[in-house]
C-alpha cells in the first residue's frame, strides 16, 4: 500500500513538472517554400510585329520542396501585352527543390496595341500549392521599347476680350514652348496668324507654355496636353489683353519748340504786346529825346517872357 503511494506520488511529480515545459515550448510555424520569378525580353526595343525571346526563371529560395508550381495572370490584360507562341508549358505544373531553380524561354509578337503605349509588356505569376513564404518577389514583369506612330498639338492661340466683341483676335509671332513632365523643353514654334502646330509628337503627357508678345498681353497659363498616336490634340491658347494707359510722354510729332521773336505773348500791361527793355542802345534814344524836349521847353518859356516885354514898353 505504502508502495503504491510512494509510485503514485511520483508520477503525479513528474506530470506536473512536465506540464510547464510541454506550454513552454514554442510551436514551429509550419515551412513554406519561397518562389522567386524573374523575366527579360532579349532586345531593348523592338517594332509592331517583330518576334522577340522571353527568358524566365522560377527559383525555390525555400529551405522546403515547392509542389505543384503553376502560373497565372500577373497584371493587366492590356492590347500591349505580348503574345508569345511556344507557351505550352504555362499550363503545366511542376515541382521545385530547395534552392532548385528551372528556366523558361518563350518567343512573342509585339502586338499593334503596343505602338500606342509606346511599349509592349509581360506580365506572369508563379505560385507553389504548398503555399509561399513570401509573395512580393513571385511575379514577373518585363518591357520592350516600341517606337510607336507619332501624334500632333495643334490650335490657335487668340485675346480672349472682356466684354466680348464680335469675332476673335488672333496674336500673331507668339513664341510656344512645349515641355515635358519634368519642364524640359521638347520643341517649340511660333504662332502665324494665330495657328500654331507640333508634328510628330511621341504619344504621351506634355504641357504647353505660351510667351505672346511682351507688354500688350498679360502672360499665358500653362497647358497640360496629352498626346496620342495617329492622332491630334488641339488647344486653344486664350490670352487677355493688358489695358492701354495714356502716355505721358510727348511724342517726335509734339515737340517743344523755343519761343522767340513774334511768338513772344503779350507781356502784361502791354497793349501792343512788345516792350522794350531799358537798357543798352535803346537807353540812348530816350535820352535823347527827353534831352530834345526840355530843350524846347526852354526856348518855348523864353519867347514867351520876350513878347510879354515888348509888350509893357
Amino acid at each position: 500500500m505504502r508502495t503504491s503511494k510512494a509510485v503514485l506520488a511520483a508520477g503525479t511529480v513528474v506530470f506536473g513538472a512536465a506540464i510547464p515545459v510541454l506550454y513552454a515550448a514554442p510551436a514551429h510555424a509550419a515551412e513554406k517554400p519561397d518562389i522567386v520569378f524573374t523575366a527579360a525580353f532579349d532586345r531593348a526595343e523592338a517594332k509592331v510585329g517583330d518576334t522577340v525571346t522571353l527568358s524566365a526563371k522560377v527559383s525555390n529560395k525555400g529551405s522546403v520542396a515547392a509542389e505543384g508550381v503553376h502560373f497565372s495572370a500577373g497584371g493587366p490584360e492590356t492590347n500591349w501585352v505580348v503574345v508569345c507562341q511556344n507557351a505550352d508549358d504555362l499550363k503545366a505544373e511542376f515541382s521545385l527543390a530547395p534552392g532548385a531553380a528551372k528556366d523558361f524561354t518563350w518567343t512573342c509578337t509585339v502586338p499593334q496595341g503596343a505602338a500606342q503605349n509606346t511599349r509592349a509588356s509581360f506580365f506572369l505569376r508563379a505560385d507553389a500549392r504548398n503555399g509561399e513564404a513570401s509573395v512580393g518577389d513571385n511575379t514577373a514583369i518585363a518591357h520592350v521599347s516600341v517606337p510607336g506612330a507619332a501624334g500632333s498639338i495643334s490650335g490657335v492661340m487668340h485675346v480672349r476680350l472682356d466684354p466680348p466683341q464680335q469675332g476673335p483676335s488672333y496674336v500673331n509671332g507668339a513664341r510656344i514652348e512645349l515641355l515635358d513632365l519634368s519642364g524640359k523643353v521638347i520643341s517649340e514654334t511660333t504662332t502665324n496668324v494665330g495657328q500654331y502646330t507640333f508634328a510628330k509628337v511621341k504619344p504621351g503627357k506634355y504641357k504647353l507654355k505660351p510667351y505672346p508678345p511682351a507688354g500688350a498681353y498679360f502672360p499665358g497659363e500653362v497647358a497640360d496636353v496629352e498626346v496620342f498616336a495617329d492622332k491630334n490634340t488641339e488647344v486653344t491658347i486664350a490670352l487677355k489683353r493688358v489695358a492701354s494707359t495714356p502716355s505721358t510722354t510727348p511724342s517726335p510729332s509734339s515737340s517743344v519748340v523755343p519761343v522767340t521773336g513774334a511768338n513772344v505773348p503779350p507781356a502784361k500791361g502791354s497793349p501792343t504786346g512788345t516792350e522794350l527793355p531799358v537798357t543798352g542802345t535803346n537807353a540812348m534814344v530816350i535820352g535823347g529825346v527827353a534831352v530834345a524836349l526840355m530843350g524846347a521847353g526852354a526856348a518855348f518859356v523864353v519867347a514867351a517872357r520876350r513878347r510879354r516885354y515888348s509888350t509893357s514898353v
